[in-house]
């Protein structure tokens, strides 16, 4: 891991030095001067970026699942969150997912940055989410490790006090994962729930109430008052 981690480092220095040649002096001398302080400036943040959305381009854009007429991880999470499935939100959690992020990054941009090679232990984690899913042709595992991907680079770059905020927008990802049927378990177990709370108050209320399968009726039986 750290002779992996030295070689990303080393690899992006170059790159910044290829860079550097056709910036102004003051811009290449500021970039330095935020480098030895700890700071994190545009230029540096533009390398770590290209380099996190290259690899993530990888994952979500490469066709690795040709079972599929949807071969890449994008275009199956996109074909599968549908109203038949009910998870039509999914397609909206990458927006919300950059803006958490973004949010996240407002609030430590300030902070010392101390990047950690430990950070390629959580990529090496979601990497074999990856493989697997792309060996068994089951899309959803590849979604399972994307978070760790995200914290994985976060931390890699930028250190843990920064991975650690961005924690909950990389585990809201997970709200993309199409799970057939869901919607119906927790919409009926939150029935159950409302029918009990309200066969409780209604008795307490002074209600003949009697509780008949999915629903509450009068003890009389004439009339319903609730279904579940």
């Amino acid at each position: 891991m750290f002779i992996v981690g030295l070689i990303v480092k080393v690899g992006s220095d170059l790159l910044f030095g290829a860079i550097k040649m056709c910036l102004p002096p003051a811009v290449v001398e500021e970039e330095l001067r935020l480098r030895d302080l700890g700071r994190c400036s545009l230029l540096t943040r533009g390398i770590a970026g290209s380099l996190s959305a290259f690899i993530l381009a990888i994952i979500l854009f490469y066709p690795v699942f040709p079972e599929f007429q949807s071969r890449s991880l994008a275009s199956w999470t996109w074909a599968a969150c549908n109203p038949e499935n009910g998870v039509l939100h999914g397609r909206l959690v990458p927006l919300v997912f950059v803006w958490m992020l973004r949010v996240a990054w407002l609030r430590k941009k300030n902070e010392i940055l101390r990047p950690s090679t430990w950070g390629l232990a959580l990529l090496a984690i979601g990497l074999l989410f990856f493989l697997v899913a792309m060996r068994l042709g089951q899309p959803r595992l590849a979604l399972l490790g994307l978070p760790f991907v995200v914290l994985g680079l976060v931390q890699f770059w930028f250190g843990l006090g920064i991975a650690r905020a961005a924690i909950l927008p990389a585990l809201f990802l997970w709200f993309m994962i199409p799970l057939p049927g869901l919607e119906a378990i927790v919409t009926g177990s939150w029935q159950v729930k409302i029918m009990n709370a309200s066969y409780v108050l209604g008795n307490l209320l002074g209600l003949d109430l009697t509780m008949s399968g999915a629903g509450l009726e009068m003890a009389n039986g004439r009339f319903r008052i609730a279904e579940g």
